[in-house]
């Protein structure tokens, strides 16, 4: 990483006082990674995230971006791709035409998974920068736009049909040894086969008079799942 070019920005255009990010530069060992020098510069607090990060959509001569509109995937997307992976990368795809995604990225210089799905997919990218927050904001809402797709699903199944369908995976051997007349016990794996999928740390069932609405906590935030009619 460049990070005298982003400096020399960062002093130019935003008027971050250049002895100041000389000091942090002579400080920092020289294979520090973006996150790492970004970090320190707002400890210091010799500026912020959002100046930080314009600064380097200008060194890389991309758009940035504070925040976002309601995301549109590839189908399925949601399904094959981790929220975890992508939480642990930053990035996330926002939108989607001609076979080119528009990806939310913290860092463009640290796509490998970014360049891996892209190859899987077909597709190529164009990645628009933009701060921590605004992407993990963006992740939540990717996620958690796939739970009205779902409540969707359970509304129209009849009682006895395979709750595997819900879900969109395919069941694993029944542990609790149901069949076709214990949807119950096929629904209850079901849950917990995908929760395990989306590395859930906890799975919540909260019942009332009406419904059970199913929720699943993935890296401390909860996203919900189904509606389950009563």
């Amino acid at each position: 990483m460049p990070f005298t070019h982003v400096a020399q920005i960062l002093t130019t255009d935003f008027g971050v006082v250049s002895e100041k990010l000389e000091q942090l530069q002579a400080e920092m060992p020289a294979s520090i990674r973006w996150e790492d020098w970004k970090n320190a510069a707002i400890k210091q607090k010799l500026t912020t995230e959002t100046v930080l990060q314009q600064a380097l959509a200008r060194y890389y001569e991309l758009e940035y971006r504070d925040n976002f509109d309601v995301p549109q995937l590839p189908e399925g997307f949601s399904d094959k791709v981790s929220i975890r992976h992508l939480k642990n990368f930053v990035f996330c795809p926002f939108a989607y035409a001609d076979g080119i995604w528009q990806v939310a990225v913290e860092n463009p210089a640290r796509t490998d998974l970014l360049d891996d799905l892209c190859r899987t997919w077909g597709l190529r990218y164009q990645p628009v920068i933009s701060h921590h927050q605004a992407i993990i904001d963006l992740i939540n809402q990717v996620y958690d736009g796939t739970s009205a797709a779902t409540e969707e699903a359970v509304d129209n199944l009849d009682d006895q049909e395979n709750f595997e369908s819900i879900l969109g995976v395919e069941e694993p051997e029944d542990l609790l040894e149901a069949n076709d007349e214990e949807p119950i016990k096929r629904l209850v794996n079901s849950l917990l086969w995908q929760a395990a999928k989306d590395e859930a740390s906890d799975v919540h069932i909260d019942p009332s008079p009406k419904s059970t609405v199913v929720r699943y906590r993935i890296d401390g935030v909860l996203h919900q799942v189904t509606t389950l009619p009563r």
